[in-house]
Parts: structure tokens; sequence; C-alpha cells
């Protein structure tokens, strides 16, 4: 399977453990999940979580034998991911938000005068830090300039099914990938806005 085999490309340097959702609360649907892994098996909080369609959040807390993820599509303000959409020249962003009526992610704080075309990939940029680089998050559908015309947000279709998932990969960093993280490149990386 193609989708599988790219996701393999993208996470080479972390060791995948295979979950099940085992829980989904109706009144937090689009908040998190519990997962039938936990400590026991090396899940910690802040790592990266998966399916085969793509990105569909983070580890936040751990029980011996359970998780609980975060999703993307959760409005707690602090869920942040760096991103960036692929084209000739990257566009770097924050998603943070979702539209719940159109069931798009948001990407904010695009530049203003980049163009974007429907069906642009967007990745995981790395630079946040929590997130491998590369992990597909979705497409593009739209985008829209801010009220004070000084960036854009894209409204991204997400590549996973995130109302029904019942196995997903939480993405364990491999000992080489933890001990060489170079600390406080995201700062420089994104400060400046290119020349």
């Amino acid at each position: 399977m193609k989708d599988s085999q790219d996701i393999k490309d993208s996470i080479r340097d972390y060791d995948p453990i295979n979950a099940t959702v085992i829980s989904r609360n109706p009144t937090n649907w689009n908040e998190q999940v519990e997962i039938d892994k936990g400590s026991r098996d090396g899940v910690k909080p802040e790592m990266a979580v998966i399916t085969a369609g793509g990105l569909i959040g983070r580890i936040t807390s751990t029980g011996a034998k359970s998780s609980t993820v975060e999703l993307l599509t959760s409005n707690d303000t602090r869920n942040r991911v760096s991103a960036m959409i692929q084209g000739k020249e990257n566009a770097y962003g924050i998603i943070n938000g979702y539209d719940s009526e159109t069931s798009l992610l948001e990407l904010k704080q695009l530049p203003y005068d980049m163009k974007f075309t429907k069906g642009q990939k967007v990745v995981t940029s790395g630079l946040g830090g929590k997130f491998p680089a590369g992990i597909f998050v979705g497409t593009v559908e739209k985008v829209e300039t801010d009220k004070m015309g000084l960036s854009q947000t894209a409204y991204i279709k997400t590549g996973a099914d995130m109302y029904d998932m019942n196995h997903i990969i939480v993405l364990q960093r491999t000992a080489q990938t933890s001990s060489s993280a170079d600390l406080g490149s995201s700062d420089t990386a994104s400060s400046t806005g290119g020349n």
C-alpha cells in the first residue's frame, strides 16, 4: 500500500507503536480518544500519533496500559502544530483551530503575499519540536486573508479520517534521534521570513 510506504519513509527515525482506539466520548468527539497502549509500552506525553491517512494528534497523558490522544481537531488553544504547505517555495504556519461546520483545520500565520492552490499538500514542519518533520496532515481546500491583511489562513482537509478511526500508530523516537536533538533551532528558523 503506497500510503503506508509514504508514512514509513517520513517516520524512519521513529519506532512505531501500533495501538487501537478503545474509547471515545460522544460529548468531546473532536477532542480526544483513548488508546490501548501506555507507559508500559513506551508511550509518553507529546508523542505524535498518526493513521495510514496522516497525523491525527499527540499523546497528552499515559497510564500503564492506556493513553489519551488529543486530536488535531481539539479546540484547546495550546494544541498547536507547526506545519508547512509544500510548493516551489514552502510556506510555514501554525495549525491552530478547527472549523467543525466544514470539518477543516485552520493553518494560520501564512505569508500574506504567497499564492496557494486547492490540493497543495500540508505536512508537519518539525520546527515546533513536538512532531517530526514531513508527516502528512492534509490538503489545502481554500485560503483567506486575515482582517488586517497581514497574513493568510489556509483551511485544510485532513488526510486522516478524524471521525472514524480504529488503528493508530504512536511515533516513538529512536535512540539516535532523541540524543541528537538540536535544541533552540526552531527559534531562528521561524523568526526570519526570507529575503
